[in-house]
């Protein structure tokens, strides 16, 4: 007998990006556990960006930055290159400033988990897929990171271009629940 689980996906947060916006909050995640992030149609004009979030609380960044150590693949034209680095903000795309106009789509599951230590250092980690295309290149970017370890309450993330401003786009925040 299968279970009928209800609502497994929850929509708890989106924003509409428009021309001239260089960064976009997302709120809601109250509880530890799984999230959903998904942007389609993010549109960067100005020199195609790459896109970077941080995680907050109320809205604002978090001055006590913890370092992330990010691995992914990148796939440009059939040509395949591995990239890693360790960094004080979160990479979702990692094209790099290009002086193009990109188009991007692409999701990442967002991990927020408690350290099982009497130190309850929280723990933060993703993982996802992204794709950009503009009129010469098609790039396809697997991402993996996780932050060492953070000491804040976190209940949001920021998103931003590494430079520039979007023209358009949209974001959406999930939560996945585990109950039916």
């Amino acid at each position: 007998m299968a279970i009928e689980e209800k609502n497994a996906i929850e929509l708890i947060d989106s924003v509409t990006v428009t021309s001239g916006d260089t960064s976009a909050n997302l709120s809601g995640m109250d509880d530890r556990g799984t999230y959903l992030l998904i942007f389609n149609n993010l549109v960067d004009t100005d020199d195609a960006g790459s896109l970077y979030m941080n995680l907050t609380y109320n809205d604002n960044d978090q001055v006590l930055r913890t370092v992330t150590h990010f691995a992914g693949r990148q796939l440009v034209n059939g040509t395949n290159s591995n990239q890693s680095v360790k960094s004080t903000f979160n990479r979702l795309q990692n094209y790099g400033n290009t002086g193009s106009s990109y188009i991007t789509n692409g999701y990442a599951y967002l991990y927020q988990l408690e350290d099982s230590t009497e130190q309850k250092q929280n723990r933060f980690s993703y993982q996802g897929n992204v794709v950009s295309y503009n009129d010469t290149n098609l790039v396809s970017h697997d991402i993996y990171a996780q932050d060492s370890y953070y000491q804040f309450s976190v209940n949001g993330i920021k998103l931003f271009p590494s430079s520039g401003a979007w023209e358009s786009g949209e974001f959406k925040l999930y939560k996945l629940r585990i109950a039916s």
